[in-house]
């Protein structure tokens, strides 16, 4: 995509990030299709490339094909369009990833550029957003901004190798650092802050020792993986979990969560699971326990916080197995592809930053965490690319 037309497209596609990860996060979505469509309109004229794709994504694709099996027996009504949803999203992402459909320097500017609006809209506490009318618009939550900056944390890998390039490069890349940290530590979620300390980390040990970074991230993702069914056979009752006090009341309420869903599956569809979008039916039927610190919480939220407790509570031992077969087909990848250190030390550094919100954050359904993600393994691949 170099002719002058798809530059400005991109341009334009890249500008739109800012005002809507400030205004309406859920819509990064829109802005993805923005960047996908030279890659759609190239497609066209390419049928075999919706044909020949990556084993790991005909995993993907068969768990959406499952989802759509479990619409027979889910409660939830919204289920079939978020499946429907999904398998667009899906088979967007993986053309996106076939073609190249970002600039690296356009992207990364349009990264920096929402970092800096969306902190400075947390420095001011909403004032930005609120300013804009409509007033009292449901979705301008408290945590709107701070929920725009976990999307950036995920995006920000690549425009930060892109502007260590640039003249005065470590410069931009420790004022980028303090930038996130500073709306990570005001922003009210815990989650930033992690992901925001674990992709540092992961850069700085593989940016070091690539082998061994990759080597421990894959690790870290197998024991996400597998820690639903230690949580299952080890995690304590809900009552006693409601009487922990040396934890902060978000952090045993995710526990209580956990186990409550963990339970409904082991008693449920163990093998088929109880349907896409199930986990959003149980909070009004479940009701509410009291904390140790007299709190009362609801014994599960809208989502677990915890996708691939999601998944098996959702989908069964059957869709988590296409799940696991899909992570180990794209491990391999990661491992035999020869990286450019700092390529690497960016590759770890955006799956320990999406391996902190799978686990104690995001929604399954909440499409704008993967469009995030698509996106910067797009800006990764363009930057592989200028630098090869």
């Amino acid at each position: 995509m170099t002719g002058s037309f798809w530059r400005v497209w991109m341009i334009f596609a890249a500008a739109a990030l800012a005002p809507t990860l400030l205004f309406s996060f859920r819509a990064l979505w829109i802005v993805q299709l923005a960047f996908w469509l030279p890659a759609g309109v190239l497609a066209l004229g390419q049928p075999r490339a919706w044909l020949d794709l990556p084993r790991w994504s005909w995993f993907i694709l068969a768990l959406l094909g499952w989802a759509a099996v479990t619409l027979l027996w889910t409660p939830s009504p919204r289920g079939p369009g978020d499946v429907a949803g999904h398998a667009i999203l899906v088979l967007v992402s993986i053309q996106m990833l076939r073609f190249r459909v970002v600039e690296a320097p356009i992207f990364a500017l349009g990264v920096f550029a929402a970092l800096l609006l969306v902190t400075i809209d947390i420095a001011f506490g909403n004032a930005i957003r609120e300013a804009v009318p409509p007033e009292n618009l449901p979705a301008k939550d408290a945590i709107g901004s701070a929920r725009g900056l976990s999307l950036i944390l995920l995006m920000l890998p690549p425009a930060v190798l892109t502007l260590s390039r640039q003249a005065r490069g470590r410069a931009i890349v420790r004022s980028t650092g303090l930038i996130a940290g500073f709306g990570a530590a005001a922003g009210g979620i815990l989650a930033n802050g992690v992901a925001l300390i674990a992709g540092i980390v992961a850069f700085a040990v593989t940016g070091l020792r690539q082998v061994v970074g990759l080597k421990a991230l894959i690790a870290l993702w197998g024991g996400a993986l597998a820690a639903p069914f230690a949580l299952a056979a080890f995690l304590p009752g809900v009552d006693r979990l409601a009487q922990i006090t040396a934890l902060p009341d978000s952090t045993v309420h995710r526990l209580i969560i956990w186990r409550q869903v963990l339970d409904l599956w082991v008693e449920g569809r163990t093998l088929f699971g109880a349907g896409a979008r199930a986990t959003h039916t149980l909070s009004p039927e479940l009701g509410k326990i009291a904390l140790a610190s007299g709190t009362d919480v609801s014994l599960v939220s809208a989502h677990p916080h915890n996708v691939p407790i999601q998944i098996l509570y959702e989908f069964g031992l059957l869709g988590y197995g296409l799940t696991l077969a899909a992570v180990v087909l794209g491990a391999q990848v990661l491992l035999r592809r020869t990286w450019r250190p700092d390529v690497a030390a960016a590759i770890a550094a955006l799956g320990a930053v999406l391996l902190v919100f799978v686990t104690i954050d995001t929604d399954l359904w909440s499409v704008y965490t993967w469009s995030a993600t698509v996106l910067s393994v797009c800006g990764l691949k363009a930057v592989a690319a200028e630098r090869s």
